[in-house]
């Protein structure tokens, strides 16, 4: 963040990373998202708990949990052949909150 081109935002892999760079940009005297906007992954509690809000991923993880499984027990009990490659798509959704700035109506 001391460079003379710093990074406006962070996508980070999970909320408690984002949240933790949440912290740190405010230690380091940042708006947020005035100065840095930041992002994270998973739509868990704590992403509503912080000041500001997290904005976030919503990756459905108990629905992703569900296929896997589906898939396990698929090859377990033969339904799904062995050498199959199963693929199973679950939809994500943007979260909007308070890390990001909101895009401009116009």
């Amino acid at each position: 963040m001391s460079s003379d081109n710093p990074p406006d935002g962070f996508f980070a892999v999970n909320d408690d990373t984002a949240i933790g760079a949440l912290y740190a940009a405010k230690r380091m005297g940042l708006r947020v998202p005035e100065d840095v906007a930041l992002c994270g992954f998973t739509n868990g509690d704590r992403a509503k708990a912080c000041e500001p809000m997290l904005t976030t991923v919503d990756q459905h993880g108990q629905k992703v949990g569900e296929e896997a499984a589906s898939i396990i027990i698929g090859k377990a009990e033969n339904t799904i052949p062995p050498e199959k490659v199963e693929k199973r798509i679950v939809r994500t959704k943007l979260i909007i909150r308070g890390t990001t700035k909101q895009p401009e109506k116009g």
